[in-house]
């Protein structure tokens, strides 16, 4: 309510200041209410989020600013003397008569009405103080105001409030729009995600990345491993599924281990050795097997177990370890003399057999050398440590292996030092542990000393204190040296029973000494040397498997996939250690499938993190992401607590993806926000009605942090029904017009428009619903629980009107005071205007688009009669005609009479000095639907457009003079951006449209011409007749600020195409349309550095081929061609268009698509109602798998019969291996193109197929898609039946189909079918059932078949079932939703729902939510009026059923 009341009486200050001199004869009423409003202003920005009390004085500020206002512009009006002198001729002089009485008049009225608003005025302020409606002192609002840093689109400072005065509060957001990376950013936030998906992502890159560090890697390499954190048995599925097709396109072998089904549940825990041998025996069982039940894999598992057991340790038997051990052990003792030698002898050899642990090692390498024949003594002192253990592993190896022949199962030297590692330096001997005791617990020599001298300082001091006479007895310092002393003598007594035997030590015989040394370290030598036995006895069976393993591997990059549902993996580094055997250099790696999230950062190599296989994981991944470049910067790490937020919202996604948003929106979150939002999660459970309260507050979240003008841009839009597509430039005009952002001038009012437009689709508050080529959001809508949010804060701010029903609020402006039954529809106002009229005089906009009732003259003048109207919207409606009286609405800044049918003269005579955008003729037809409907003529440019100097759109108006000289006053606007003309193919008209161009380079951003044909033309010439090469010159002068050209119709008079698009460094997209133009015409759009579109539309090209030569259209990236007849080629050339990334072909005669395959960034193929088309690698080339034609012949070329005809009547689209490497949406539309399609290990990105009443004779190799996640189905029943083996599918979506039950089998089993829509004519009987263990994985049902009248849930059917939406005619059953254990919201729409329906929904174990979706205005051609006043009626009393 703030920002409105502020947001109004801004309006009015500023139109106060800015017509000061012409209100000057209202004396002091007039700085009297500018005063009060300034107060009032600046008390708005303090009364934010405040109790009612608050919240209705602020409404009648806001009330009342709009009535000064409306006071004011009444005055204004009638007294503006331009609108009178812009008719011109003798009308001028009669209209000054007129006038003067007129304005005196008006002066006297207005007068009357300023002294009641200042009176009111008055009241207001003195209101608040009799009622003690307390405002907060700006401290106090900075403490009440949530305490955000700036967000995008936000304008105040970290810590600052935001300055009433600042008039471009988007100041930061334009810097951090430009951020690196931003737009990427914004592109991973709106796309929707699956977990699939997600997992997919992270491992592509945990596996290239591994690889990329292996060539860095020195010594032996570890097996990398990462683990994937599956909570439920569906998930682990899924991960194991997606780990599969990863090592599909990233591995040469995989191998999936599941745990549970090989292992005994009661023989845990599983050893390292166990798993190697589980590897061992699913790679004998590889492709056999299938279907099995777990007990009867565990049976055989087991007994295989323990036949190769024993088949390898037989092996280890017959090597006889043992006698290889004794043989060390007997050597070992003559070390003792080699060891004495060394010492008498001064050998540097002593010094290392002491710096050695219990010098035990030290003895094994003599020992060993010895035993080698080894010459004397190896000079051993001046080699480090790790040094000797390796020499002594490798003499351990050779004298192991010294046997004839050689043994089976041999280990490699990093397994011999394994084992000596561990056995001399990881363990110790009790009497070692015993020894290192006693020497920490004797005292060093130095260390005695230091003791002394240190107690005889204190004993000196405690003397001197005694000598002190005059101390008394009981002094206490006294009493502390006698305590001091007393304690020194006992510690005395501790320290000479510590010297005695220190020295009893140091008397001992050092020969006795250095003999119980020597027997120690023997004996501890020959303890450990006999661990080394069992050691390498159980080196060698692990090795024994991994030399099994290593067969069917035959040295290829294998993937291990371990399933561990139950925590069986125990030793996770033996386990690693052991698959490092296997060749790790080829490429192998392990993934780990766990449920338990502590042990998996252990199953992860660094620095590498576990994958969470949940919504959880990949939001978290998603909010990292978002605030990853701040955290670079030096920002906190909140990653706990994003986590911790993550998991309160689990399982509701909407809660995950709005938090998301948010933090996209404003990544530099403060800790203390995320604390509280966490603390105020915390408070609520998992219930259904803790499921909208977490909403809410992630939504306030969010939208607290929403600058001022913003908040009341998205609580505006509460006056749309839910789910109502809003167009994006028509929602930005209705803000202006509505006031809600408070800029002085209309440029920058639409500049802050489109940045709050784009904020609220940043914050997910808005959902897009259709983007353009360019990929700018062009319509969006507002869904589900954010727009029932929306609309209670706008109830409760007084921003939706309650007097007006929410399906007709926004055909009128807020804050005009109508008051609506709720019988009243659109129509029924329409009908009588005249009779409304009194309710309307203060309505601002008005908008018809769409209304069927029949709008005559009258009803136009009626309309003309609202003199407040800055808004008019006649589109889609059937008036024919504008009335003079349009002259009278001097307010009007916007009015739209597309799609209706103005006849073109009804414009010429308009004199709107304040209108801003005309809006007239067809919107340009897509390429599906409207192509057989005319354009109609547009309409005439105004006579005294001249005049109108505010305009900025202008689109479709025609010149209508043989010389076109109107066309020349179009230079006179200089705030134009955007222009739509329609020309004759004359050299005045071109010269002066050019000349006017020339004039509006400066401002001109779109650009649309048609040119008509004259009657004595007929088809171009080839070649053009240019201008005088003067004149040429002069006018060459294309727009600097030029993003978008359309022209339609060819001219032999001058190069228009050329002309606009040389120099144009800022032209996005060009369209052409009946141009007749050739490869040579397009040479200056070729290299634009900016271009991103192009459409060629009905014979806008007219060669046979069309070729995209190598590094031609560097930025391209969405190429349409409709109705081109005469081209039947069109070729990419390798190193042409290397952005490309969508194409659409549309009633075309194009044969051959050659080298798109080829294009690195291909995502979108749309081929819609083309005649035939082959795709084809780049012409020139042969394809090395020839084009298999109609007759089945074998042929690079098309086959040419007798009469000329030719074979090429099937289309033939086949994908290759390494073709259309990113395509992820592919469209075939048309029912008389005759189409095989096979996938031969191309587009492997592929995510959604749409195919559309066409006539598809063959589909294969679909199976081979991982990635295809969706398809929508229209018209040819059997079409479904194609896709039987494509078992990834998780959406599909049918209409025109007419299925049987039995026909949807086919669904009934696909394993990850989430989501299924069944649209009109999609289903051929009246009743649908799910059967038994039928769509295990369904979450979302929407049904608007209306033959479907009765729906059945059998048990255990749908099990996994969210939400049903159900539009239904009519509604017989719907029966067994207590089945469904999961459904939590339930939408029917319709006209009534049977009692039994009623008591299963309230029997329902979980609260449902229940959405009666009211019906809006009927289309042309429905009920009557007075059949729809009689069923509005009774809508308003509740069902008898409920």
């Amino acid at each position: 309510m703030a920002e409105l009341a502020s947001g109004a009486v801004s309006s009015l200050l500023g139109l106060l200041q800015k017509e000061a001199q012409l209100l000057g004869r209202m004396g002091s009423d007039v700085e009297f209410i500018r005063e009060e409003m300034e107060s009032m202003s600046r008390t708005a920005h303090l009364a934010s989020g405040h109790d009612k009390q608050v919240r209705t004085w602020m409404k009648q500020v806001r009330d009342l600013a709009h009535d000064c206002s409306n006071c004011v512009d009444d005055y204004l009006r009638s007294g503006d003397l331009a609108v009178h002198l812009a008719r011109g001729g003798v009308r001028r002089y009669i209209w000054w008569t007129y006038w003067l009485v007129r304005k005196m008049h008006d002066q006297q009225n207005a007068a009357l009405r300023l002294r009641e608003l200042r009176d009111r005025v008055s009241d207001v302020g003195k209101r608040r103080l009799r009622y003690g409606v307390e405002i907060p002192s700006k401290g106090r609002a900075a403490q009440i105001l949530p305490s955000s840093t700036p967000s995008r689109g936000s304008a105040a400072a970290p810590g600052v409030i935001e300055d009433e005065d600042d008039d471009d509060n988007d100041t930061l957001h334009q810097v951090v729009a430009a951020m690196t990376g931003d737009l990427d950013l914004r592109r991973g936030i709106q796309e929707h995600r699956t977990l699939e998906d997600f997992c997919a992502e992270k491992l592509v890159n945990w596996v290239s990345t591994s690889r990329e560090q292996e060539p860095g890697q020195q010594g032996p390499s570890s097996i990398p491993s990462i683990a994937i954190v599956a909570l439920d048995a569906g998930a682990s599925s899924a991960a194991a599924q997606g780990a599969l097709e990863l090592a599909t396109a990233h591995f040469d072998k995989s191998f999936s281990i599941n745990l549970q089904a090989l292992h005994h549940p009661w023989d845990l825990p599983v050893l390292p050795w166990e798993i190697l041998y589980y590897i061992l025996f699913q790679c004998k069982q590889h492709g056999t097997g299938q279907g099995e039940a777990d007990d009867e894999k565990r049976r055989k598992a087991f007994q295989d177990k323990l036949n190769t057991h024993d088949e390898i340790w037989k092996e280890i038997e017959k090597m006889n370890i043992d006698d290889k051990i004794e043989e060390v052990k007997r050597k070992i003792g003559e070390v003792s003399g080699t060891t004495e030698e060394v010492k008498n002898n001064k050998i540097e050899g002593t010094k290392y057999l002491k710096a050695t642990t219990d010098i035990s090692i030290g003895m094994l390498h003599q020992a060993l050398r010895l035993m080698l024949n080894s010459e004397g003594l190896s000079i051993i002192g001046r080699s480090s440590d790790t040094k000797i253990m390796q020499e002594t592993a490798m003499m351990l190896k050779q004298h192991m292996e010294s046997v004839v022949p050689k043994p089976p199962i041999q280990l490699d030297d990093i397994q011999y030092l394994d084992i000596l590692q561990k056995v001399f330096l990881d363990t110790k001997p009790s009497h070692a542990k015993e020894t290192s005791t006693n020497t920490a617990t004797t005292l060093g020599e130095d260390h005695i000393k230091e003791i002394l001298n240190n107690h005889k300082i204190a004993l000196d001091i405690v003397r001197e204190l005694l000598r002190w006479s005059q101390l008394p007895e009981g002094n206490s310092v006294k009493e502390l040296a006698k305590g001091v002393l007393q304690g020194v003598r006992d510690q005395n007594s501790v320290i000479d029973a510590a010297i005695s035997e220190t020295e009893e030590k140091m008397n001992e015989n050092p020969r006795d000494t250095k003999a119980k040394g020597t027997n120690a370290a023997i004996q501890e030598t020959n303890e450990k040397v006999g661990e080394i036995s069992s050691a390498i006895k159980f080196s060698l069976f692990i090795k024994g498997i991994v030399d099994k393993i290593k067969v069917p591997l035959e040295r290829k990059r294998t993937l291990f996939i371990l399933i561990d549902d139950r925590g069986y993996i125990s030793e996770w580094e033996g386990i690693k250690n052991a698959l490092s055997l296997l060749d790790c250099s080829n490429g192998n790696a392990v993934i780990v499938i766990t449920n338990n999230n502590q042990k998996a950062q252990g199953f992860c190599s660094t620095p590498w993190e576990p994958i969470t296989y949940s919504l959880v994981g990949l939001y978290y991944d998603i909010v990292l992401k978002m605030t990853s470049q701040r955290e670079n910067e030096g920002g906190n790490n909140n990653s706990q607590i994003f986590r911790d937020i993550l998991v309160k919202c689990d399982p509701n996604e909407f809660c995950m993806r709005m938090f998301a948003h948010a933090m996209y929106a404003n990544p530099n979150r403060s800790y203390e926000e995320l604390r509280r939002l966490l603390g105020s999660l915390q408070v609520f459970g998992n219930s259904t009605d803790a499921y909208a309260t977490k909403a809410k507050m992630i939504f306030k979240f969010s939208y607290r942090d929403l600058p001022r003008e913003h908040k009341t841009c998205l609580l505006y839009l509460a006056i749309f029904p839910q789910g109502h597509e809003i167009k994006r430039s028509t929602l930005i005009e209705r803000w202006a017009i509505e006031e809600l952002i408070t800029n002085e001038d209309w440029p920058t009012v639409v500049r802050h428009g489109k940045r709050c437009f784009q904020a609220l689709i940043d914050r997910w508050f808005v959902t897009p619903v259709e983007l353009s080529a360019a990929g700018k959001v062009k319509s969006c809508k507002v869904d589900g629980l954010v727009h029932d949010f929306i609309t209670k804060i706008a109830k409760k701010e007084h921003i939706l009107d309650m007097r007006l029903s929410q399906l007709r609020a926004h055909h009128f402006s807020t804050f005009s005071g109508l008051r609506l039954c709720a019988s009243d529809t659109i129509d029924t106002v329409v009908e009588k205007l005249p009779r409304y009229l009194h309710k309307l005089h203060l309505l601002k906009l008005l908008d018809l688009e769409g209304c069927q009732y029949h709008l005559d003259k009258n009803h136009l003048k009626d309309i003309c009669s609202i003199l407040h109207l800055k808004y008019l919207s006649l589109r889609r409606t059937d008036v024919a005609d504008l009335p003079h009286e349009i002259n009278n609405l001097h307010e009007l800044e916007v009015l739209d009479i597309r799609q209706t049918k103005v006849s073109e003269h009804a414009t010429k005579n308009i004199v709107l000095l304040k209108l801003r955008r005309l809006l007239a003729g067809q919107v340009d037809p897509s390429t599906s639907h409207e192509m057989g409907k005319p354009l109609r003529s547009a309409v005439l440019i105004p006579r005294k457009i001249n005049k109108m100097e505010n305009m900025e759109v202008l689109s479709n108006v025609k010149a209508y003079s043989r010389n076109g000289a109107e066309l020349k006053e179009i230079r006179k606007l200089g705030q134009l951006r955007k222009l739509g003309v329609v020309i004759v193919n004359n050299e005045n008209h071109l010269k002066n449209l050019l000349w006017a161009m020339s004039d509006l380079k400066e401002c001109l951003q779109s650009l649309s011409i048609t040119i008509l044909k004259t009657r004595n033309e007929g088809d171009t010439d080839n070649e053009q007749k240019v201008l005088p090469h003067d004149l040429y010159n002069h006018l060459i002068q294309p727009p600097k600020v030029l993003e978008s050209l359309s022209i339609d119709g060819p001219t032999k008079i001058v190069r228009l195409l050329t002309m606009f698009a040389k120099g144009s460094n800022e032209l996005a997209k060009v369209t052409l349309r009946h141009t007749s133009l050739k490869k040579k015409n397009l040479v200056h759009i070729t290299m634009l550095p900016k271009l991103c579109c192009v459409r060629l539309r009905q014979n806008a090209y007219t060669e046979k081929e069309l070729t995209f030569e190598t590094e031609e259209f560097p930025h391209l990236k969405n190429f349409l061609v409709e109705q081109l007849h005469e081209t039947d080629m069109i070729n990419f050339k390798k190193g042409a268009a290397p952005e490309l990334e969508k194409i659409v072909l549309f009633r075309t005669s194009i044969k051959h698509l050659c080298g798109v395959g080829a294009l690195p960034n291909l995502k979108e193929l749309e081929l819609k109602e083309n005649e035939q088309l082959v795709l084809s690698p780049e012409a020139g080339t042969v394809s090395a798998d020839p084009v298999i034609l109609e007759d089945w012949t074998d042929s690079t070329d098309i086959i040419v019969h007798k009469d000329g005809a030719t074979s090429a009547e099937k289309s033939a689209l086949t994908f290759k291996k390494k073709e259309f490497k990113h395509l992820k949406y592919f469209l075939v539309e048309g029912h008389h193109m005759q189409t095989d399609i096979k996938f031969e290990g191309g587009a492997p990105e592929l995510e959604k197929i749409v195919l559309s009443n066409t006539n598809i004779e063959s589909l294969d190799g679909v199976d081979g898609l991982a990635k295809l996640m969706e398809i929508d189905l229209k018209g040819n029943k059997t079409i479904l039946s194609l896709f039987a083996t494509a078992n990834h599918i998780a959406k599909v979506t049918l209409s025109d189909t007419c299925l049987k039950q039995g026909d949807l089998q086919i669904l009934a089993k696909k394993p990850k079918l989430c989501w299924l829509l069944l649209l009109d004519k999609s289903y051929d009987e009246s009743h649908l059932t799910f059967n038994k263990d039928e769509f295990p994985k369904l979450k979302h049902l929407t049904i608007t078949c209306s033959k479907i009248s009765g729906i059945n849930f059998a048990k255990e059917s749908a099990c996994k079932l969210e939400k049903i939406t159900w539009s239904f005619t009519e509604l017989e059953s719907l029966s067994g939703i207590d089945n469904l254990p999961e459904l939590k919201e339930l939408e029917l729409e319709g006209k009534s729902v049977p009692l039994q329906v009623w008591r299963d929904i309230n029997a329902h174990n979980k609260k449902l939510i229940h959405k009666r979706t009211q019906v809006q205005d009927e289309p042309k051609g429905g009920p009557t009026l007075a059949n729809k006043k009689k069923s509005a009626f009774f809508s308003i009393f509740p069902s008898t059923h409920r």
